[in-house]
C-alpha cells in the first residue's frame, strides 16, 4: 500500500511536471512574440494610398486621434501659399490680334464659377489630400451670356467616387478618359475634352497613385503628437509628486500611517515624525529625451511639408538657428511652386477647354484660346529684391524693354499699364502744348499781328527748351519708350 502511494506520487509529479514544461513553453513563445512586436519598427504606417488618403481627410476634419492638428495647419497653410494672389486673367498677343472678346470670355468663366472667391483655396486644398485633382466641364444656358451659353466647372472627388484615370501607353501625357462608378447610377465616363485632370506627386505611368505630400510624413506627424502627449503627462506627474516617508520598520511605518489619516493630513499642514521625508517623482533625463524627440519630428515634418517650423508649433527655434521670418516664408513659396505652376496649368486648360466647348455649343465666331494667358502670383520680399537689384537696373540701362520689365511685378496686367502710361503721356503732351508762352513779348495786338505764325513758333520753341532744361514726369516717362 505504502509503495502504490509513492506511485502514484510519482505520477503526479510527472503529469506536473508535464504541465510546467508546457506552460513555460507558452511563456517563451509569447515573450518571443511581444519582443517581435515590440521590437518591429516601420518608419512608414501608410503604404496604400487608399488608406494614407482616408486617414489624411480624417485628420483634416479632425476626426483621428492624433495628428489633427499638424495636418490642419499644414495643409491649409500650403494651399494658401499656392493660390496666393488669385487666378489673374491678361491678354497673351504678341501680335496686333484684338483679345477683348477673349479676355471678357475669361473674366465672366472666373466669375460664374466663384474662381475669383473661395474655391481656388477650397480646389488647392482638396489637391493637397487627395493629391490630385478632377473637375468637369459642361455648358448651361444663359441668357445675359454671349451665344446664350456659360461654361460651369464641378469638382470630383476621388475619396467619394474612387475614379480610375486612364493614359496612352504610348503618350502618358495623353488622357483617355477617366471612370468611376457612382454609389447609385450607370457608371460615368468623361472624355478628355470634358474634364480636366491634374496630379501632384507620383510618376506619370501610374496616373491613379498620387500619394499626397502630407501623407509621407503621416507616421512622424503621429509620432510628434503622441510625444507632446507623453511630455504631458510627465509634467503632470512633475506638477503632482507623491510624498513619502522612509521609516526604519514595518512597525514604525504602520503607526505613521495610522497618525496621518487619523488628522486627514494633507499637504501644506504641519506634522512631526521620526521618518525621513520625502517626494517620489520621475526623473528628468525622460523629459529631455522626449523633448529632442519632438524638435526632430518637427525638422522632419517641416523639411516634407516645406511648411515652417514656427507654424508646428515651435517659433523659438527660428531664433535659435538664427533664420529670418523673410527666408522662412520663402522656404514654403519655393516648396509650393510646383503645385502653383501645376494649378496654373490646370486653370489655362480649363479656360481653353470652355472656350472651345462654347465654340462648338455656339456656332459663333470662334473664340481663341492662345489670346489669354493665367497667371497665378505670389509676391514674397525675394522677388521685390531681384526686381530691384536685378531687373530694374536692366531697365534703367535700356538693356530691355518696358514691358519685359513689367512683367516681373507679381499681379499686374501689363498691356493696360502700358495703355494707361501711353495716355497719361498724351494728356500730359496736350496740357504742354496748351500752356501760354511766358516768354512771349506781346505788347501791342500790332506786334503780334506782326509775329504771325513765325512768332507762336518761336515761343513753342522755347518752351521746349526750357521743359528740356528741367525735366519732369513726362521726360523721365519718354527715356524709355
Amino acid at each position: 500500500m505504502r509503495i502504490q502511494t509513492r506511485r502514484q506520487q510519482i505520477q503526479e509529479l510527472t503529469a506536473e511536471n508535464k504541465r510546467l514544461v508546457k506552460t513555460q513553453e507558452l511563456l517563451v513563445d509569447n515573450i518571443l512574440t511581444v519582443q517581435e512586436k515590440d521590437t518591429t519598427y516601420t518608419g512608414n504606417r501608410y503604404k496604400d494610398y487608399t488608406t494614407a488618403v482616408a486617414e489624411v481627410s480624417n485628420k483634416y476634419l479632425g476626426v483621428s486621434d492624433y495628428g489633427v492638428l499638424q495636418v490642419g495647419n499644414i495643409v491649409d497653410l500650403r494651399a494658401a501659399y499656392i493660390v496666393g494672389q488669385g487666378i489673374k486673367i491678361s491678354a497673351d498677343t504678341p501680335g496686333d490680334e484684338d483679345a477683348t472678346r477673349e479676355v471678357d470670355f475669361a473674366q465672366r468663366f472666373i466669375e460664374i464659377n466663384q474662381l475669383d472667391h473661395e474655391l481656388p483655396q477650397d480646389l488647392a486644398r482638396e489637391g493637397e489630400i487627395e493629391g490630385k485633382v478632377l473637375v468637369k466641364l459642361f455648358p448651361i444656358s444663359a441668357e445675359d451670356a454671349e451665344g446664350g451659353v456659360d461654361i460651369a466647372v464641378r469638382w470630383i472627388s476621388w475619396t467619394t467616387n474612387k475614379y480610375s484615370v486612364v493614359v496612352s501607353r504610348d503618350d502618358y501625357l495623353q488622357l483617355e478618359k477617366v471612370t468611376w462608378n457612382p454609389p447609385a447610377g450607370s457608371p460615368v465616363t468623361l472624355l478628355p475634352e470634358d474634364c480636366v485632370y491634374k496630379r501632384f506627386a507620383g510618376r506619370m505611368d501610374v496616373p491613379n497613385e498620387t500619394m499626397p505630400r502630407v501623407a509621407k510624413c503621416l507616421t512622424q506627424i503621429e509620432n510628434l503628437d503622441q510625444a507632446l502627449r507623453d511630455w504631458r503627462q510627465i509634467n503632470k506627474l512633475y506638477a503632482a509628486p507623491t510624498p513619502h516617508v522612509q521609516c526604519d520598520t514595518a512597525q514604525q511605518a504602520k503607526e505613521l500611517g495610522v497618525a496621518m489619516e487619523s488628522i486627514n493630513w494633507k499637504i501644506g499642514k504641519f506634522f512631526a515624525h521620526t521618518g525621513v521625508f520625502s517626494y517620489a517623482q520621475p526623473s528628468s533625463e525622460g523629459q529631455a529625451a522626449i523633448e529632442s524627440e519632438i524638435i526632430t519630428l518637427m525638422k522632419l515634418i517641416s523639411g516634407t511639408t516645406g511648411v515652417p517650423i514656427h507654424f508646428l508649433g515651435a517659433p523659438e527655434l527660428t531664433t535659435k538657428y538664427g533664420a529670418a521670418s523673410e527666408g522662412l516664408l520663402e522656404m514654403i513659396a519655393m516648396s509650393t511652386a510646383k503645385e502653383r505652376e501645376i494649378w496654373r496649368g490646370a486653370y489655362q486648360e480649363m479656360l481653353t477647354k470652355a472656350m472651345l466647348k462654347w465654340n462648338a455649343e455656339t456656332k459663333m465666331t470662334a473664340l481663341n484660346p492662345k489670346l489669354v494667358r493665367v497667371e497665378l502670383p505670389v509676391v514674397t520680399e525675394a522677388q521685390w529684391a531681384r526686381l530691384t537689384s536685378v531687373w530694374l537696373p536692366m531697365r534703367t540701362g535700356k538693356e530691355i524693354s518696358q514691358k519685359t520689365f513689367l512683367r516681373q511685378v507679381p499681379g499686374l496686367d501689363v498691356d493696360k499699364e502700358i495703355e494707361e502710361l501711353e495716355g497719361e503721356d498724351s494728356a500730359e503732351m496736350e496740357k504742354f502744348t496748351d500752356q501760354p508762352d511766358p516768354n512771349a513779348d506781346i505788347e501791342t495786338e500790332q506786334d503780334a499781328n506782326e509775329q504771325g505764325a513765325g512768332g507762336n513758333m518761336a515761343g513753342l520753341t522755347g518752351q521746349v527748351l526750357k521743359y528740356k532744361s528741367n525735366p519732369g514726369n513726362f521726360a523721365k516717362r519718354g527715356e524709355g519708350r
